[in-house]
């Protein structure tokens, strides 16, 4: 039985790398084709990074918002279109007021996306690099995304890769992917170590940037908002710090259900710890992403009614929706300090001044935090944080929060500036 499970993963993993090896051929061929005539169509052309969904991120969504707004700025005729794979993201893209195609289809999805650039021939492509330029998710996204950069540079068509980062264990075949690019392509990495590990991997240059989405607006305008706005006011009224808590449920790879609960049941009692230690707390738990079966909104109501059963129900507010991350940000604005594992959620706050501790993952956050100059102990590892590190962390967060949040207004006009370097116009 198990020479049986061992033999089909081998033929499975030699198809899929032929048909990879496949769409590389084909982006070759595309290479040699060329747009002869520009058009006068006013379009901007966005190459989600998850064509599925388009709009499943909060992250991904941070930016396309983020950059969408600036480049109103210069095209202000501009028309925005989204290739996307599913009827699904052509709805959701169609009912937030823009035109999608679906274009992503199939084991080769480069040919049909190629088609679509040079029949629309768009003022400028975006690509959203996220994290999804290393293959640490999907080798096959990863080569997309950089073929269509690729094939931009060489039609001639103005486009940007949005800052991305790259992990620490990139896949190979996006590593032998790289070596057909052109050196001419421009990439932009959102952080320091990232750039470092792009340039060491690919042999490419590339552009350091900090990420589109510390230009994003928050929006106070929802229906809520005032409902979460007057329980921190009535907190604050008795002089309680307001503490933002998420908790990312998969930090971990490969985690059983009942390794993810166990770890909801550490984090509630270390949180009912930290209510009895400062007296002064009052926890805002706050949802950033709801993709998967096991999402934000599964683990932070198992944290909550654990804290509720202690008897400790009226120092937390629990958000049970998953807001637009415009409307995030406004509730981390809420906030004094906050506590996450989701790296969007940390931008919200440190572009607002509100001092951060997180829980790393594929070392986004020691390159978020080194943009600002942070020390380093206020990042957990994935371990750590459902451990008594947890507390003695977040106590050296409250003792230096003042000292944090001169840091964070001292160098928010340098973050700005790195974000604007996304878009090229």
């Amino acid at each position: 039985m198990t020479f049986t499970i061992k033999l089909k993963s081998l033929i499975i993993g030699i198809i899929s790398t032929m048909q990879y090896c496949f769409n590389i051929l084909i982006w070759l061929y595309l290479k040699r084709k060329k747009i002869f005539t520009k058009s006068s169509n006013s379009t901007i052309l966005y190459i989600p990074c998850d064509p599925w969904s388009v709009w499943g991120s909060r992250g991904d969504e941070a930016m396309i918002y983020s950059s969408i707004a600036l480049l109103k700025k210069t095209y202000s005729t501009a028309k925005f279109c989204f290739i996307t794979s599913t009827d699904k993201g052509v709805l959701e893209t169609q009912t937030r007021g823009y035109n999608a195609i679906k274009a992503w289809e199939g084991k080769y999805p480069i040919y049909q996306i190629a088609k679509v650039i040079r029949e629309i021939k768009p003022i400028k492509v975006i690509i959203i690099g996220a994290d999804c330029m290393d293959g640490y998710y999907s080798p096959d996204v990863s080569f997309t995304l950089m073929a269509v950069a690729d094939l931009c540079q060489n039609y001639n068509i103005s486009y940007n890769i949005l800052g991305f980062s790259f992990n620490e264990n990139p896949s190979w075949k996006i590593k032998f992917a790289y070596t057909f690019c052109s050196p001419s392509v421009r990439f932009n990495l959102r952080d320091y170590y990232s750039q470092q590990r792009f340039e060491y991997f690919t042999h490419k240059k590339s552009t350091l940037v900090s990420d589109m989405a510390f230009l994003l607006e928050p929006d106070k305008n929802f229906l809520d908002f005032k409902e979460y706005q007057e329980w921190c006011e009535k907190k604050k009224e008795k002089q309680h710090i307001i503490v933002g808590f998420n908790f990312h449920p998969m930090l971990k790879k490969s985690q059983s259900t009942e390794e993810i609960k166990m770890a909801c049941f550490n984090l509630a009692e270390m949180l009912i710890q930290l209510i009895d230690s400062y007296k002064n707390l009052s926890i805002l738990l706050i949802p950033h992403d709801n993709r998967g079966k096991i999402s934000d909104t599964v683990v932070l109501p198992i944290i909550a009614e654990q804290i509720r059963d202690r008897g400790y129900a009226d120092y937390i507010k629990e958000i049970k929706s998953v807001y637009h991350a415009s409307q995030i940000k406004a509730l981390a604005s809420l906030c004094d300090i906050m506590i996450c594992s989701r790296m969007h959620l940390a931008i919200g706050a440190l572009s607002l001044g509100v001092p951060v501790m997180a829980a790393t993952y594929q070392g986004k956050f020691h390159g978020l935090f080194k943009h600002y100059g942070l020390p380093e102990n206020l990042l957990l590892s994935p371990s750590d944080f459902i451990t008594e590190q947890f507390v003695s962390t977040f106590e050296y967060l409250f003792n230096n929060k003042c000292l944090l949040k001169n840091t964070l207004k001292n160098k928010q006009i340098y973050i700005n500036r790195l974000s604007l370097k996304n878009i090229e116009v």
